[in-house]
């Protein structure tokens, strides 16, 4: 993130209706700057070249390419801007391929309305973010790995 600036957001979801709720959450934040929107994957990835942002809240599923896909892409050509996945999706399957892509967090749609500002700080901020029954599955996953 910039110092002392806006956190820079682009927001990709596949549907408008979420994504216009998403919107008006975080244009109540003085501290957020939304510089665009998409329903659309592949061209997510090609915005993130002008557009510059901190954060890509990315849809996992819906963008006409998969958000693992998406988030390979953003974390080889733009490093800088940390993906936060969005998604109704809480198997350990989705949460751990977008984790292993690049992902900084995993937020479920459920809780997006209250932990949406703070998952978009936490995240500008290099910290991982987790929705609290996406953790139980990580946990999960990690103690068979072990």
């Amino acid at each position: 993130m910039r110092p002392s600036s806006k956190i820079r957001v682009l927001l990709a979801e596949g549907d408008s209706l979420v994504r216009q709720g998403l919107r008006r959450i975080l244009e109540g934040q003085e501290w957020i700057k939304i510089v665009g929107d998409t329903d659309n994957g592949r061209l997510a990835v090609e915005m993130l070249g002008q557009l510059q942002p901190d954060v890509l809240v990315l849809e996992v599923t819906h963008l006409l390419i998969d958000g693992v896909e998406v988030t390979r892409q953003v974390s080889a050509q733009y490093p800088l801007t940390r993906v936060l996945a969005l998604s109704v999706y809480w198997d350990g399957v989705h949460v751990s391929e977008m984790l292993r892509a690049g992902a900084r967090g995993y937020l479920l749609k459920d809780n997006a309305e209250i932990d949406l500002v703070s998952a978009i700080r936490g995240v500008s901020l290099g910290l991982a973010f987790l929705s609290p029954d996406v953790i139980g599955v990580v946990l999960e996953d990690w103690r068979k790995a072990i």
